[in-house]
């Protein structure tokens, strides 16, 4: 089982293909089960100890490939939608996953090229500016708006009443609109105060 073990086992030209963090021990049990498979005194317990150990290494190697997927997943996972940060934050990033996506499938990987393109989608990841929300106070908009509705056009001259109309649909215009800024929120309370 053992010598099978050793034969279908990744050979050290392989190497390339799995990450250094995985090969090491592996390489290690792979060289251990060589010696145990060469050796006229070993046991048969050293040989169980040997494909055992073989045997976890090899499972536990892992493809560079499989490396990049799971960088790729780790930044991926968890972004809220592109409009929650600055666009200039979400191009970045956006570039960064796009480049580390374009390694997939590429011949002749390396490591090297899946930790450079880590870093980078790290930067970019921590670079994601959230875009900042403001709330608008709009309490004295409507309380303004709502003193207002209470006049009566009988007691105004027309043109003073046109003037106060327009000044009141311009007001409420800007409480119904949800993009509207603090700064226009007050224009309006003073427009609608003094109309």
């Amino acid at each position: 089982a053992l010598i099978q073990a050793i034969e279908n086992a990744p050979s050290e030209e392989e190497a390339g293909l799995y990450t250094a963090k995985s090969w090491t021990p592996y390489a290690e049990a792979l060289a251990k089960a060589v010696d145990t498979r060469d050796s006229e005194s070993a046991l048969q317990l050293d040989v169980d100890t040997a494909l055992t150990a073989l045997t976890v290494a090899q499972d536990e190697l892992v493809t560079l490939e499989e490396k990049l997927a799971a960088v790729i997943a780790e930044y991926e996972l968890g972004i809220s939608a592109p409009e929650s940060y600055t666009e200039e934050s979400w191009t970045t990033y956006e570039n960064a996953l796009a480049a580390a996506k374009a390694l997939q499938g590429k011949e002749g990987l390396t490591e090297t090229e899946i930790d450079a393109a880590e870093q980078v989608l790290a930067d970019a990841y921590d670079g994601l500016t959230p875009v900042e929300v403001t709330t608008v106070d709009k309490d004295a908009l409507q309380a303004v708006i709502e003193q207002a509705e209470q006049l009566k056009k009988e007691d105004y001259t027309g043109e003073a009443w046109t003037a106060f109309e327009e000044a009141l649909n311009k007001a409420k215009a800007v409480y119904d609109n949800k993009d509207a800024s603090q700064k226009e929120a007050n224009k309006e309370v003073t427009a609608l105060a003094e109309a």
